[in-house]
């Protein structure tokens, strides 16, 4: 096998997404025959209140499969994958092997490398019917998942109001307010040491907001402001954010095991593509439907009874309105639009295989 392929291969892998680019894998290589990327899962990476049994780690390590699927083909080999091939390390995620076959130059692959999170509010655009049809379609050969997709300004309206909760309830929640400010790297400096973490500049943040949001990294003065209001405000920012939304779409799965989840970051990692090929801004709702899948899998999340209760009649409501079927998990929801490039993107830490 070409040494410079498998370089490429892996380059791409570790382009994925994975929750506030916390990079929850580590690869083992062999660049002679068999040619095998084994992906091992790293369980400490991510200890916050919504990667309960590695669940968003496990939707990180499926769009880094997908990556290694696309590129494979790209450079002209095809992929064999066992998932969790040894039942006594659970860690041990996936077992790929690559044979020579025929390139697929896949347009997919180059938006591998122009792939981003958008946080910032989205322009005022309807995304044409054959577009979100791509867009609905284009994991149906995925086993066990579904893309439901609206673009219906009064459901996307409706929707908003929901999932405006999902920035809220981490400034009402103590571990996920301190985990997630624990990702964030406050400069270009910061950033480059750890290669991991939200760069501040791809916070969507405007001017002002960028200068307020050291003051509340600090919890007590989190929750001082929140008598002010401070939470329903970004709340309302964020329900203001999926309004501005061309589409807003949710991913399900039909059971709760591991292998569900890799075929649902699958589906994430090809739709973020095809968004992204389509030149349309991607960010993920990933927090609450990761919340509402914990209690599908007999878990209570460390939140609040108040807090529960609102994670469950959201799910009600985001199952109702995309008319979700009773066999189907709620587990990653997103929104599309056209909005402002980013300028600053994420870093990456090399593969370092083993």
């Amino acid at each position: 096998m070409n040494a410079q392929h498998l370089n490429s291969i892996i380059e791409a892998a570790i382009r994925a997404p994975s929750g506030d680019n916390i990079q929850p894998w580590t690869l083992k290589t062999s660049s002679y025959p068999p040619f095998t990327i084994d992906v091992y899962n790293l369980p400490d990476k991510d200890q916050s209140v919504y990667n309960y049994q590695q669940n968003a780690s496990y939707i990180a390590h499926g769009a880094l499969i997908e990556n290694i699927i696309i590129s494979a083909k790209y450079f002209g080999y095809s992929t064999d994958i066992k998932l969790f091939p040894d039942k006594a390390d659970s860690n041990f995620v996936a077992k790929i092997k690559l044979s020579e076959a025929s390139e697929e130059k896949s347009l997919l692959y180059d938006a591998i490398f122009k792939r981003c999170t958008n946080r910032y509010p989205f322009k005022a655009y309807n995304i044409p019917t054959e577009n979100i049809k791509a867009l609905s379609e284009i994991g149906n050969d995925i086993d066990e998942i579904k893309i439901h997709i609206t673009s219906d300004h009064s459901f996307v309206n409706e929707l908003a109001k929901i999932l405006g909760f999902n920035d809220q309830l981490v400034f009402e929640n103590k571990l996920l307010h301190e985990f997630v400010f624990k990702q964030i790297r406050w400069s270009n400096a910061h950033a480059k040491a750890t290669l991991d973490g939200m760069h501040i500049d791809t916070l969507g943040l405007n001017f002002l907001e960028k200068k307020l949001f050291p003051l509340i990294q600090n919890w007590s003065v989190v929750r001082l402001l929140n008598y002010a209001g401070l939470s329903r405000i970004i709340g309302l920012k964020g329900r203001y954010n999926c309004r501005s939304a061309s589409a807003l779409g949710m991913i399900t799965v039909k059971t709760t095991d591991k292998t569900s989840l890799i075929r649902c970051g699958q589906a994430v990692q090809r739709i973020w593509l095809e968004a992204t090929r389509q030149e349309l801004a991607f960010q993920p709702i990933v927090g609450l439907p990761l919340l509402m899948f914990q209690l599908n899998q007999k878990h209570t999340p460390n939140v609040s009874i108040n807090h529960l209760e609102k994670i469950r009649a959201a799910e009600r409501n985001l199952i109702n309105l995309f008319n979700i079927g009773s066999q189907e998990l709620l587990v990653f929801g997103f929104r599309i639009g056209k909005a402002r490039p980013i300028a600053t993107r994420t870093y990456r830490k090399p593969a370092n295989p083993l």
